[in-house]
Order: structure tokens, then sequence, then C-alpha cells
């Protein structure tokens, strides 16, 4: 935050724009990955990620995250709308840690993604 504090503490900064030219891109991206998740379910694999239907499985916690990051990536562009209308400092930072934390929990759903990967690259030659 103290990194980007020049960008959300300079009263003529248009620092909104960055998280409309940013946010979108990944709301997007992030809106088709979960439905690509979401379709797993027609496939054999499914069954070993969904641990036959238990609660805590890893595709829960995929698609748990997936919703977390959808709504953080969509609580940064409101927040950014929102100070456009009503901009003070303080606001400004809550909003700007917004988009600091949504670009890194897209880091963070790189692990968990290559987890994924490696059970279907594990499962490819497993017939169920």
């Amino acid at each position: 935050m103290l990194a980007i504090a020049p960008l959300w503490l300079d009263d003529d900064s248009n620092w909104p724009q960055q998280v409309y030219d940013i946010a979108p891109s990944l709301l997007g991206f992030s809106l088709g990955a979960l439905t690509i998740v979401l379709g797993l379910g027609a496939f054999k694999i499914f069954n070993r990620l969904a641990s036959d239907g238990q609660t805590n499985s890893l595709f829960m916690k995929l698609v748990a995250n997936f919703v977390h990051f959808i709504v953080v990536q969509t609580a940064a562009i409101f927040s950014a709308l929102l100070f456009e209308a009503f901009s003070f400092s303080l606001f400004s930072a809550v909003c700007a840690f917004l988009l600091v934390y949504s670009l890194a929990s897209g880091v963070a759903h790189i692990g968990q993604i290559l987890n994924v990967a490696k059970i279907l690259h594990a499962s490819a030659g497993v017939d169920n």
C-alpha cells in the first residue's frame, strides 16, 4: 500500500482509471475460468476433484476461491465508482487496497490452479 501511496494520496491523480483498466479484464477472466471449473462436472475427473461429494473437496475450495476473487474484483470496481462520487483520502486508501488485494488474490489462485493441473495430469492415464 505504501508503494502506491503517491497514486492514491495525490488529489489530482485519476487512479480509479487504473481500476477500470485492470479489474474488468481480471473479472472477465475469472468468470470464464469459473465457468470452466463448473463445467468439470461433466468429466470423469470431477469425482477425484470433488472427493466424492465432500464439502471440503479441492473442487469446492477452488469454486469458493474463484467466487471470493470475483467479489473482490467487483468491490474494487464499485469502490472506484464511489470514490469518483465521494472522494476523500481514507476512502481512497480503502479503494486502492481493494485493487492491490484483487491483484494479490490472482497470484494466490495460480497455486491452486497448479494443484488442479497436477491432479488432471496424474489422472490422464487412469480409467474410472
